[in-house]
């Protein structure tokens, strides 16, 4: 059985106040920034052939300013980040014309 003893109400406030403070920290966010990075370079490693162009340059990462966070994914030039990633048939224009299919690449 667990008993919880409260000796000092006033302190235990004290503590959670405080929390609303961790993210103007700077080793916090540095942190943050560090795991969004490293999920970038993941997703940047595991394209198979393409190290340049629109999609490899989109990836990016960054530090939410106001609120704890970080975000990690595609910039505006990575919009067709999806059709990589689950791949498509095969595809023809309206007029009958091939486009080929993408195999995913599940990265």
């Amino acid at each position: 059985m667990l008993t919880v003893q409260m000796i000092d109400i006033n302190r235990v406030h004290l503590a959670i106040s405080g929390l609303s403070d961790i993210d103007k920290n700077k080793t916090v966010k540095k942190g943050l920034r560090q795991a969004s990075k490293f999920l970038a370079n993941k997703g940047k490693s595991n394209l198979k052939n393409i190290k340049s162009g629109n999609l490899f340059s989109s990836l990016i990462s960054k530090v939410k300013r106001k609120r704890l966070g970080a975000l990690a994914g595609f910039g505006s030039l990575g919009k067709h980040a999806h059709l990589i990633d689950s791949g498509t048939d095969k595809r023809y224009t309206a007029r009958g014309f091939y486009r080929g299919q993408i195999a995913g690449n599940n990265f």
